[in-house]
Parts: structure tokens; C-alpha cells; sequence
């Protein structure tokens, strides 16, 4: 009895623990689905890791896409120069990102379409015009440019006298005559022009004369003095300079009223010499009547040098030849490189020299020309000197020197692109001096001379090694 008894009791607890492990599984089973249901529902629901991911991926690639057009974008108004985009040029750079048809591509640019742009890699990438370009879109054409200057022929000569850029003249913004042209330069801005001035601005007319500019100021180059000529100009004489390494200093024992360096001024020992006025005058066979007697040729010399002060007053400078004075084929004074200079021969003496000086025309008749007066000289030695170059240094001339007859044989012999200063020719000026000499400046292929050095000779020698250079002033 007592064994059946627990035979019964073993029985019903294995019964119940069989009871209790089903009911387990079904549990685990159950919180195991329930898990797997999270699970999934966290990586596959709206906010799910993988459509988290996906949705990154595609903004990855959407932030991508519009950096791409942007740059290109950047790229075609850098190559426009203005910051401007065309329709046309932003349409093409859209075609290569994005699958609207072109019409509807031109809607959106035009802004008649509001639909979104669709990414060619994943129709699913929409994007609007606004996120890549929020600019303005031109339609294509160029503006015309406002007229800032003068106007140019073919070639570049000018047209009309005016600064490179139209704006007022200055020492450092010098005006170009008619018929010429800036070369050695491609620069029309203010800042560039005021450095190719500083380093010596060269124009040539249309046969191949050349000249360069020299700023400088009337207040520097002359005095004023009582009455006014017969052009109703107010009468000037020049001011005249010294010049030592350490600078330039104003002569003021110098002028009209002393026998000493002056100007304007005739000599009397030689200006009242009809031979020699005959020289002039077969030269200039129209201004015959400005050289009957010394007395009419002082008062053309007055007359002749308040014009200049005049152009310097309105044009802040002059031009000074790049070469000494030379004659052309038509027997007009010239500006060339390699050819020999006019000389003081026996026939031209001082007189023929400064004639030819008057006979420099260009094709506009848009300046006066001369031989160069003392008082430019001094300018042109002043404006060199400010730079690097010790005019008055005699170091080392003899290396520098062209020891040549022809001009421009030395490439050393040349200061701010102004060639054969310190040799070639002695150059002749419209200075006098004492009553008989004329003053002529720099040196010559035989003698070692600073540029700024002044001598003299008499006007009416003959002088195989004295040459001139001819200067412009703008009407």
C-alpha cells in the first residue's frame, strides 16, 4: 500500500514539472517574438536604424549633388569675369546632374515651374533651385561697356589727345596726343600708368618716333615775369638748377636779368648776325618773318617758351625724344634708335640745330616740338634723380657711356628708357649764356660727363660731337 502510494506521488510530480516546462517554453517563446517584433520594428519602422541609415545616405549624396552644381556654378562666373551665369550656361550645368526634361529645366530657371530638380543617380534625390542658386540669371548677352577713354584706330594709335583712361591729366596720368601711342606698356589702369611713368612711359607716332614722358610742374621749372607776349600768354624765364650727388639745387644767381645761364634769351655777339639767321630761316622757310633781326628772334624765343610753360601748366609734363635728334627722310627732325644725329657742322652751326628742332610734325599736328630748353633739362635730370640714378655721379661713366656715334649703340648708356646720356653727343640747349655761348649738357663718345654736367660753346662754331634732342609739348 505505501509503495503504490508513492509511486502515485512520484508520478504527479513529474507530471507537474513536465506542466511547468511547457509553460516555460511557451514564455520564452513568446517574450522571444516579441523581441524579434522590436527588433525589426527598430530596424525596419519610419524611424528604423536601416531607413535612418538610407535616409543619410541619400542626404549625403543630396548635399553632395549640390556642392558638385555649386562649384560648377562658381567655376563659369569666375570664367565670366563678372559674377554673372546665363540661363543657358546655368541649363547646362543643371543637364549633367539632373533627369527634367531641358523644357522643364527651363521653367524652373525661369521660374514658371515650381517642381523639384531630380537627381539623374536616384530619382528619389529631389532638390530645389533655390538650395543651389539663389542668384541673379542674365540672358546672356554683354552689356556694351561705358566709354572710358579715347577712341583708337586699328593699331591702337589714338584718335583724339587724352589720357589712357579719359580721366583729368596729371604728372602721373599723362595725356597722349593725337596720332601716338603708349608702347613698352599694356597696362591702362591709373596705378599701372603711374608706374610706367616712374619708369619711363614711351609713345611712338606713326612712322616710328619716340618719345617719353617727363611729369613736372610749372612751379619747379619757371618764374613769372612782367607783361604777357603777343598770343596774350603770360611771360615766363626759366629756372635753372645745380646739381650734386646729394641733389638739385635752384641757381637763383641765374636768369634773364643777369649775363649768366638764362633763358629765354638771344646772345648778342652772334643772334644779331644776319648769316646765321639766314640758316634759320632756309630751314624754316614760313616763320621767315620771326627771324629778321635779333630782336624779332628774341621775342619768338619769349613766345615759344610761355607756350610750353602753358602745356606744362594744363598737361603736368612733357615729352623729351628717346633718342638725340636726328633728320628723316623728308628732312624733318626725328626720334630713332641707330642712326647718326644731326650734328654742329659748318652749316648748321647752333642755328640749324634749333630750326630742325621746330620741324618734328606728327600726322595729327597735335604737338609743338623744339630743341630742348635748360630748364627741361634740369626737369628731366630732377625727375631721374628721385629714382635711383645719381645724375651727377661720374662713377663708373665710362661703362656706361655710348662711345658710339650712333644713337642707342650702348644699352647701358640709358636712364628711365631715355637713351645716350652720358655719351654719343654733347647735346645742345636753348640756354644761353654770356654773350655769345650756348649751353649744351650730358657727354659725348670722347669725354666722360655726367648726364646733369653743363658746358657751353659758342653759337656760332662748328662742332662735330654736338648733337640736340628735341622735346613736345601738347597743344
Amino acid at each position: 500500500m505505501k509503495e503504490k502510494l508513492k509511486k502515485e506521488q512520484r508520478e504527479t510530480r513529474r507530471k507537474q514539472a513536465n506542466g511547468i516546462t511547457l509553460i516555460a517554453l511557451v514564455i520564452t517563446i513568446i517574450v522571444l517574438l516579441i523581441l524579434a517584433g522590436v527588433s525589426i520594428a527598430m530596424l525596419t519602422g519610419e524611424n528604423g536604424i536601416l531607413t535612418q541609415a538610407q535616409n543619410a545616405k541619400k542626404e549625403t549624396e543630396r548635399a553632395k549633388i549640390i556642392e558638385e552644381v555649386q562649384l560648377d556654378i562658381l567655376g563659369k562666373q569666375t570664367e565670366n569675369g563678372s559674377g554673372d551665369i546665363s540661363a543657358d550656361e546655368l541649363e547646362e550645368i543643371l543637364k549633367k546632374y539632373f533627369s527634367n526634361e531641358e523644357q522643364n529645366l527651363k521653367d524652373i530657371i525661369e521660374g514658371t515651374s515650381t517642381d523639384k530638380l531630380i537627381s539623374k543617380e536616384d530619382e528619389t534625390i529631389k532638390i530645389d533651385l533655390s538650395e543651389i542658386y539663389n542668384g541673379d540669371i542674365t540672358d546672356g548677352t554683354t552689356p556694351t561697356p561705358p566709354e572710358t577713354g579715347p577712341s583708337k584706330d586699328e593699331n591702337g594709335y589714338f584718335e583724339e589727345t587724352s589720357t589712357i583712361d579719359g580721366s583729368e591729366p596729371s604728372a602721373n596720368n599723362p595725356t597722349i596726343p593725337e596720332g601716338f601711342k603708349p608702347i613698352d606698356t599694356e597696362t591702362s589702369s591709373w596705378e599701372d600708368v603711374e608706374e610706367n611713368v616712374n619708369n619711363g612711359l614711351v609713345i611712338q607716332d606713326k612712322v616710328g618716333n619716340e618719345f617719353v614722358w617727363v611729369p613736372a610742374e610749372v612751379s619747379e621749372m619757371a618764374n613769372m615775369t612782367s607783361g604777357t607776349d603777343a598770343n596774350g600768354n603770360q611771360n615766363y624765364q626759366g629756372k635753372l638748377y645745380n646739381f650734386t650727388s646729394t641733389g638739385a639745387t635752384e641757381k637763383t644767381s641765374y636768369g634773364q636779368d643777369t649775363t649768366s645761364y638764362r633763358e629765354p634769351d638771344t646772345v648778342s655777339n652772334y643772334d644779331n648776325n644776319s648769316d646765321y639767321l639766314k640758316i634759320i630761316k632756309d630751314i624754316l622757310t614760313d616763320q621767315t618773318d620771326k627771324y629778321t633781326d635779333i630782336n624779332t628772334f628774341k621775342k619768338t624765343m619769349q613766345e615759344d617758351y610761355n607756350k610750353m610753360i602753358k602745356s606744362i601748366s594744363n598737361y603736368h609734363g612733357f615729352y623729351v625724344s628717346r633718342y638725340e635728334m636726328s633728320k628723316s627722310s623728308n628732312n624733318t627732325a626725328a626720334s630713332v634708335g641707330n642712326v647718326t644725329p644731326i650734328v654742329n657742322d659748318s652749316d648748321n652751326k647752333w642755328y640749324g640745330l634749333y630750326a630742325y628742332g621746330k620741324t618734328y610734325t606728327n600726322s595729327a599736328n597735335s604737338v609743338e616740338s623744339s630743341m630742348i630748353w635748360g630748364s627741361q633739362y634740369d626737369a628731366m635730370m630732377r625727375w631721374m634723380q628721385s629714382g635711383e640714378h645719381g645724375v651727377d655721379v661720374t662713377d663708373d661713366i665710362g661703362n656706361n657711356r655710348n662711345t658710339s656715334t650712333t644713337t642707342k649703340a650702348s644699352t647701358t648708356d640709358v636712364i628711365k628708357n631715355i637713351y645716350d646720356l652720358y655719351g654719343c653727343h654733347f647735346e645742345w640747349t636753348l640756354e644761353a649764356d654770356r654773350t655769345g655761348r650756348r649751353v649744351t649738357r650730358g657727354g659725348n663718345c670722347n669725354y666722360s660727363n655726367s648726364p646733369s654736367n653743363r658746358s657751353y660753346n659758342g653759337s656760332s662754331s662748328s662742332y662735330s660731337d654736338d648733337s640736340s634732342r628735341l622735346t613736345l609739348y601738347v597743344k
